[in-house]
């Protein structure tokens, strides 16, 4: 056998490796992941972490995957006893923008997300894991196309008597802007006055530029 009729062969060989693991991965229940990913998620933020529902994924050159039914737990020192609630977090990662430039999304969809934000009695907020600081900066990834249904968030600081309550929602496109955009309404008490927010942004990607800002509604205290 020459070495010419070799590399053929270990080619082929390599090729029905590769394709039996795509096939493999194709069909594999990927619910047996839902433990370790939740035993990695409470180890990095301290916090309960659950996975209630079916995880799928989708390979491909965008992989997608689809979570259902999570659930972050709040700090302790909250009477809340979560600090995030998903319905359906699906989800589709840019493989080439992941190895070349970081982590980035082509689409986020969230499904009835529920959020708690609050700042105790000391000044320390609930978004703060671990020993990580107050004040330190997030990476926030790239993401091509945020949809938002039933979303819903609270933000409480009893220092400052302000406790609001917000619905979010991504809304369809129209003429004048096809692209889809953020609605948020507000309602609540911020420094212990009634207040009602009212505001519509563009495009996530647009929102960080100058040029098209966001539009705000009505905003008022009465």
């Amino acid at each position: 056998m020459n070495v010419l009729r070799l590399l053929k062969w270990l080619a082929g060989i390599v090729m029905s490796l590769v394709l039996l693991a795509l096939v493999l991965l194709a069909f594999i229940d990927w619910n047996i992941m839902r433990a370790p990913i939740s035993r990695w998620v409470s180890d990095s933020t301290g916090r309960s972490f659950a996975i209630n529902g079916d995880l799928e994924v989708h390979l491909g050159l965008r992989p997608r995957l689809v979570i259902n039914d999570l659930v972050l737990g709040n700090a302790a020192w909250s009477d809340k006893p979560n600090m995030l609630e998903i319905k359906q977090l699906d989800f589709s990662v840019n493989i080439f923008r992941l190895l070349t430039n970081g982590l980035a999304f082509s689409e986020i969809a969230l499904s009835a997300p529920q959020v708690n934000l609050e700042v105790n009695r000391d000044g320390r907020p609930n978004w703060v894991f671990n020993d990580q600081k107050a004040n330190q900066a997030i990476a926030i990834p790239d993401i091509d196309n945020l949809i938002i249904d039933q979303g819903s968030a609270t933000y409480r600081d009893p220092r400052s008597k302000t406790e609001l309550l917000f619905e979010l929602k991504t809304r369809a496109g129209d003429q004048n802007n096809p692209s889809p955009g953020l609605e948020v309404v507000g309602k609540g008490r911020f420094n212990g006055l009634p207040i009602t927010l009212n505001a519509q942004g563009g495009a996530l990607l647009s929102l960080r530029s100058a040029e098209n800002p966001c539009n705000q509604g009505k905003r008022g205290v009465g």
